[in-house]
């Protein structure tokens, strides 16, 4: 079990977390990892046709407009993901990894979050020294000194306690790894198709974090090593999965059927408080842009068509809304929380992927965009670079186009002084 899951870690298309950082350390959060890169990007969903109401939402003591996400009714704060999304990157980069963006931290909160209500602990706590033990071991194998730990949290607004209760959390959920039945991979597939997460606020860095610049929002275009045509996948600059799905009126649509004009994902279900708020505004984008050539499609996730019909009705929609009755086209596109968009160019290719609600400017930059084609990397960007290979001091080989389609890469050549 603790094999397969290794493997299948190594071979995911995101860069590695936190969670890849202390799971080197041994067998038992290798499994963390897997709870987290092999579910939050994972394409298997089961389908519930009734999700259990969730509670009221609970606000504590904090106004509600810094909540960024709720699960089950449980918020998500925005103070606390900023923490973990500075965490994170500052442990990254002195472990020399990839850094986590910001949708795939709140994937890890929320993940988090699924496990911590799902599980009943024996223990309520972990022992502050024992995360201290597992941070000591986490330098030694960074071969990191404690200084270097130092500098990098002070440089990040950090301290070392912050840091030592991420690791007591992380090691909190470690613990309920083996009670996850009937395996880590179903369990969470099935609290994902069971629950309710709905995204209250854009995804994309937090302009307080000191001492970082600006980082790329998850819904700008990015760079990529990709050849032409791109990988399929759901992020900017790859082919967007192709998929059919029906619509209220039960006519079949099919993604590839619509090429040659540009494509409006938007991911979303009737309980979604934010998702509500928006379909006005969705409305007048529809409005607004069809005589473009621009096709917006409501996918709703999991609810029943008379349900979803009703609103339709009711909020005097004119755009297609397209049924996702068993999640599976949600886990193709990698959608954690709801709303979650996608603009696709004429070609097919994701140019901005937006987790949270979409304020009026950001669809006229978005839109704007793609019907000029500055949306679309330049011929010089999206040249394939040379692929080479070469021993780490391990003496494991390692190519370049082992990383294609998976993240950025910066190539750093350097003389060595002796």
């Amino acid at each position: 079990m603790h094999g397969s899951l290794k493997r299948r870690v190594i071979s995911e298309h995101r860069p590695l977390s936190v969670y890849g950082l202390i799971g080197t350390v041994g067998a038992g959060l290798a499994l963390t990892i897997g709870v987290w890169l092999l579910f939050a990007f994972g394409n298997r969903w089961t389908s519930y046709s009734s999700p259990t109401p969730p509670p009221p939402i609970r606000t504590p003591g904090s106004p509600s407009d810094q909540i960024i996400a709720v699960v089950n009714g449980e918020p998500i704060m925005e103070p606390e993901w900023a923490r973990t999304l500075s965490i994170y990157q500052t442990l990254s980069r002195l472990a020399g990894k990839a850094e986590p963006d910001p949708e795939e931290v709140l994937q890890q909160l929320i993940d988090q979050r699924l496990v911590l209500q799902g599980v009943k602990f024996m223990e309520p706590s972990v022992d502050q020294e024992a995360a201290a033990r597992r941070l000591r071991s986490l330098l030694a194998t960074w071969k990191a000194s404690e200084q270097q730990l130092d500098e990098a949290l002070r440089s990040a607004g950090l301290s070392r306690e912050d840091v030592l209760r991420e690791i007591q959390r992380l090691m909190l959920i470690e613990q309920a790894l083996p009670k996850l039945e009937p395996s880590p991979e179903e369990w969470l597939a099935q609290q994902r198709a069971r629950s309710r997460i709905s995204v209250y606020r854009p995804i994309q860095p937090p302009s307080s974090q000191p001492g970082q610049g600006a980082r790329e929002n998850v819904s700008s275009p990015s760079l990529s090593l990709s050849p032409t045509p791109p990988s399929t996948g759901p992020y900017p600059g790859q082919q967007a999965p192709d998929f059919s799905l029906v619509d209220l009126n039960g006519k079949p649509i099919r993604l590839s059927d619509l090429r040659g004009r540009p494509v409006i994902l938007h991911f979303w279900a009737t309980w979604c408080p934010i998702c509500r708020q928006e379909t006005p505004a969705l409305e007048a984008v529809n409005q607004r842009y069809r005589s473009h050539g621009v096709v917006l499609m409501g996918i709703n996730l999991r609810e029943r068509p008379e349900n979803v019909q009703e609103f339709a009705r009711s909020s005097r929609l004119t755009f297609p809304i397209l049924i996702d009755s068993d999640g599976s086209v949600a886990g193709r596109y990698q959608v954690t929380g709801i709303p979650t968009t996608l603009v696709i160019d004429s070609s097919g290719v994701v140019r901005f992927r937006h987790v949270g609600p979409i304020r009026e400017e950001q669809w006229e930059e978005y839109l704007t965009q793609v019907l000029s084609g500055s949306g679309k990397q330049s011929s010089a960007e999206e040249k394939l670079a040379p692929d080479f290979a070469l021993p780490r001091e391990s003496g494991e080989i390692v190519r370049l186009s082992d990383y294609r389609g998976r993240s950025k890469v910066v190539l750093v050549f350097y003389r060595s002084p002796t």
